[in-house]
């Protein structure tokens, strides 16, 4: 049985999800309780070493920050 009876239902509950992961995220991140680090170059290095591939330079420079925008690519706005 699906959770959402359709996709706006889940599109809607996911926005809600993000606007509560960005309360106040600046104010976490000044008291030390959350980062905001780039962990992919460490996690695609581990996975390359398990899979026994080198690890492609192209990939490893993966950097996007989410601080000003969401994962799912909709911009932040600064009340945020």
């Amino acid at each position: 049985m699906p959770e959402f009876a359709t996709t706006q239902e889940a599109i809607k509950y996911g926005d809600e999800c993000w606007s509560q992961v960005l309360f106040d995220w600046k104010a976490w991140k000044e008291q030390g309780l959350t980062s905001h680090g780039n962990w992919w170059p460490e996690i695609y290095r581990q996975a390359c070493a398990g899979w026994e591939i080198k690890p492609d330079a192209g990939v490893l420079a993966f950097n996007t920050s989410y601080e000003n925008q969401r994962a799912d690519l909709k911009s932040i706005s600064a009340s945020g």
